[in-house]
């Protein structure tokens, strides 16, 4: 079936009786506030932390203005989610930007 091909990640091949349906993840875009972090290291454990964070699709940390770009499954993951795998990196999170 050749609509076989547009499946990509976060989609959903649904099918009905006459019909085949794609269904994708509902994907949502925010900026993380962290602060605490003092080098390049700093930063790469917040980002691979946030990586690892189910849901999480993307992360890129910026140092030199304290925060995480993220790209996530809305309905997989919440601030708190955040919020908690930065504390337990040793870091703190001021909050989220979307």
């Amino acid at each position: 079936m050749s609509c076989l091909s547009w499946v990509g990640l976060g989609q959903k091949l649904i099918r009905t009786s006459n019909f085949v349906i794609m269904k994708t993840k509902a994907t949502n875009y925010g900026t993380l506030i962290i602060s605490g972090m003092l080098c390049g290291g700093c930063a790469n454990s917040v980002e691979r932390a946030l990586r690892e964070l189910e849901g999480v699709t993307e992360a890129t940390v910026d140092l030199k203005n304290e925060s995480a770009s993220v790209v996530f499954e809305t309905d997989s993951i919440s601030t708190n989610d955040f919020r908690k795998v930065i504390e337990d990196a040793g870091y703190e999170f001021k909050g989220i930007n979307k």
